[in-house]
């Protein structure tokens, strides 16, 4: 949308300048909008559509970012209230390994299964899910090595047990 106006035929020579100038910088500025929408038309709808269009070629790339969407989907498959004590960590040779933090809610996270894993594949085909791994990872402690504890905390925990006794 050039702005095409005729320059004044009484124009102050001093004025001239400026309008050269201005009309320069719409000039630019037209230029800059087309070649923006240009390229706005060229960019795909969705970032996932790019991805997806780049890695196409490539069978076990596809499958690698199916199973990373697998894993960034585990809130959505088993719900909020299930994933805030579980997170899916990785997949490796079709099995997801989920670490749970509750011994309760991994029984019933094995209970649920299999129609996790059902889910799974009607969300992701191409992943190959075909197995879930439950494991807890146990929090380190600053006293689980005993060649680590300092010694006035180690003498109070033998102080401790002999009370007990």
């Amino acid at each position: 949308m050039a702005d095409d106006r005729k320059k004044p035929k009484n124009l102050d020579p001093s004025l001239k300048d400026l309008w050269e100038l201005q009309q320069a910088r719409r000039k630019d500025r037209d230029q800059y909008t087309s070649r923006r929408k240009l390229q706005g038309a060229k960019l795909p709808p969705s970032l996932a559509q790019g991805i997806s269009a780049f890695f196409a070629k490539d069978p076990e790339t596809r499958k690698k970012l199916q199973e990373n969407l697998a894993i960034a989907a585990w809130t959505k498959i088993v719900g909020e209230t299930a994933a805030r004590y579980s997170r899916a960590v990785r997949v490796r040779s079709q099995t997801l390994y989920v670490n749970v933090d509750d011994p309760l809610w991994m029984q019933q996270l094995t209970f649920l299964k299999q129609a996790i894993i059902e889910k799974y594949r009607a969300d992701f085909p191409q992943s190959g899910i075909r197995d879930l791994y439950f494991f807890r990872e146990r929090p380190l402690s600053p006293y689980s090595d005993r060649s680590r504890v300092p010694t006035s905390a180690a003498s109070t925990v033998r102080s401790e047990t002999k009370q007990e006794k």
